[in-house]
């Protein structure tokens, strides 16, 4: 049974460092690396797009699942570049990249 000393629960990418780096190493198939790291990608989209779409959207008009399954709608998000904030966090992606080039031009 897992034991974390903080008050605070364990995020999903903690559980599986804690799992990988066993002793036993019995949760280190590369099955399982490659599903952990791909379950948390998709968690870390979802919580981005759920961010960007509450920031982004006004309030007056509600996003549904209908606006979503649009093709047209999706265009107007790509098109006020309100569709390319969302992949800051996940690296090697275009808008990351951006924001370190940013972050690196404001330190010289």
């Amino acid at each position: 049974m897992r034991r974390f000393t903080r008050k605070k629960p364990p995020t999903y990418s903690e559980i599986v460092k804690s799992e990988l780096r066993r002793y036993d190493r019995r949760g280190a198939t590369p099955q399982k690396i490659l599903y952990s790291h791909q379950k948390n990608v998709h968690k870390l989209l979802l919580s981005s797009i759920q961010i960007c779409l509450r920031n982004k959207i006004p309030t007056d008009s509600s996003f549904t699942a209908q606006q979503v399954q649009d093709q047209e709608c999706l265009r107007q998000l790509f098109y006020k570049n309100q569709a390319y904030k969302f992949m800051k966090t996940i690296k090697c992606s275009p808008a990351h990249w951006e924001n370190e080039k940013n972050r690196v031009c404001a330190q010289i």
